[in-house]
């Protein structure tokens, strides 16, 4: 078992390293030697970056906070919905490049796929381990309060989608206050109890 939790670890680091090399070669070194920086040279070096970081924020809560894989596929989600929020906001209080604006209904949705899909490439890989998963333990509350949050944010991508479509425009403001606003009312449901019973069962 050691052995597999190690190699396991071994994948983990690996992906952390070059995702840290990839992050430091597209924001840092490539405006040094072209002037520009790798979203702006090849914009969908954004999507690879995601699944690297889908893949590694999987492993970081099944290794290492031992969460059951469906619940870091969901864990993931909760980080992308946060950093999506935050580079939104970052946006309006600071300048940004053109290229580097975040559009929520555009940008946004097709990063959390991409997440989500990095997850899912990192569940693969620690599978091939064949290590079973006595090791991890289940969060039902809060794994609970993350798919209801998933709930309430399904509304608003059709509705972002025909706004953007016939307005072209993404509307960002909505969808900060639309994740911010599902967020609180997923932990409400989650601390008055109504998941209580539900939860217990899916221990």
């Amino acid at each position: 078992m050691t052995d597999s939790i190690d190699g396991r670890r071994v994948i983990w680091y690996s992906l952390i390293t070059l995702n840290i090399a990839l992050e430091i070669w597209v924001r840092l070194i490539l405006p040094i030697m072209t002037g520009h920086d790798g979203f702006y040279l090849w914009p969908n070096i954004d999507i690879v970056l995601h699944l690297l970081s889908g893949i590694n924020i999987f492993l970081l809560f099944v290794l290492a906070f031992k969460w059951r894989p469906l619940e870091a596929i969901l864990g993931v989600y909760a980080v992308q919905m946060g950093w999506e929020a935050i580079e939104i906001i970052g946006d309006w209080v600071m300048t940004q490049k053109g290229h580097m604006i975040d559009r929520f209904f555009t940008d946004g949705i097709t990063d959390t796929i991409a997440n989500i899909s990095g997850a899912c490439i990192g569940w693969i890989l620690i599978s091939k381990t064949r290590l079973n998963m006595t090791e991890t333990r289940a969060h039902p509350r809060i794994a609970r309060a993350i798919r209801n949050h998933l709930l309430l944010m399904l509304p608003i991508v059709p509705i972002g989608l025909w706004l953007l479509v016939v307005r072209e425009t993404s509307y960002d403001a909505l969808a900060v206050v639309w994740i911010i606003v599902a967020a609180l009312i997923a932990y409400g449901i989650m601390i008055s109890g109504k998941d209580t019973v539900r939860a217990t069962k899916d221990s």
